[in-house]
Order: structure tokens, then C-alpha cells, then sequence
């Protein structure tokens, strides 16, 4: 009756070799399986938390037979994708700071520039006005 109600910590003991004794074993075994697979649904649970948190790199301690191979499969490849894409981001996100670095160097090299082109303008502007001055100069001296 506890075996029904979920406890799995009853011992079965199943002492005939008779069909209920094969039934008892079987149940056993039963039993045993279904350990296992609450041992893997809580470390299914856990990895799930620790990926949701960030953690991408899991290390599965059980062996997962029969369909639990499939789920144990299933996760070793989403955290291999997780890793790759986080490596991904990482070089993504150097690369945009390269650009930022560059497009810092390109800006002020245009500041520069414009400095200049104003040097070049008051100087431009300098000789335009000394150059009205020699002419008017040429031309009341003459």
C-alpha cells in the first residue's frame, strides 16, 4: 500500500520462486528504476536553473539509460550551443569595441581637420585683406 501511495523506500521481499516472488522482483527492479529517474529529474532540474542563471557549462553525473539518454543528449547539446554562442557575443562585443575605438580615432581626426580648414580660412582670409591693402597702397602711391 505505500508503494502505491509513492513511497519508494519500502522493502519488497519477495522470498518464493513462484510467480509472485518473480512479481515482487519485478517490482524491485520497478522500484530501483524509479529512484533513478527521481535522481535524474531533480539533476534535470538543477542544470535547467543553473543554465537559466548563466551557467552554461553542465556536468551530468548520472548515466542516463533508456529514454533518459535522449534528455541527457538533449541537454549536453543546448549547453555546447550556449558556450558557442556566448563566445560568439564575447567576439562580437570586442569587435564593436574596436569599431568604437576606431570611429573615436575618426572623429577626432575630423575635429582636427576642421581645426585646420579654420587655420587655413583665417589665414586665407589674412592674406586676402593684406592683399587688398598692398594693392590699395600700389595704387595711391602710384
Amino acid at each position: 500500500m505505500e508503494l502505491a501511495q509513492g513511497n519508494l523506500d519500502v522493502t519488497i521481499e519477495a522470498q518464493t520462486d513462484d510467480e509472485v516472488g518473480e512479481l515482487g522482483k519485478s517490482i524491485e527492479k520497478t522500484v530501483v528504476r524509479l529512484k533513478e529517474y527521481i535522481d535524474y529529474i531533480d539533476e534535470i532540474s538543477e542544470v535547467l536553473a543553473n543554465m537559466a542563471d548563466g551557467k552554461l557549462f553542465i556536468n551530468l553525473k548520472y548515466a542516463y539509460v533508456g529514454e533518459f539518454e535522449k534528455v541527457k543528449d538533449a541537454l549536453n547539446n543546448i549547453s555546447a550551443s550556449m558556450q558557442q554562442m556566448a563566445a560568439g557575443m564575447q567576439e562580437v562585443s570586442a569587435t564593436v569595441e574596436e569599431i568604437s575605438a576606431g570611429t573615436d580615432n575618426i572623429f577626432k581626426a575630423m575635429v582636427n581637420i576642421t581645426d585646420k580648414i579654420e587655420q587655413g580660412n583665417e589665414i586665407t582670409s589674412k592674406i586676402q585683406e593684406k592683399s587688398v591693402e598692398y594693392r590699395t597702397t600700389t595704387e595711391n602711391g602710384m
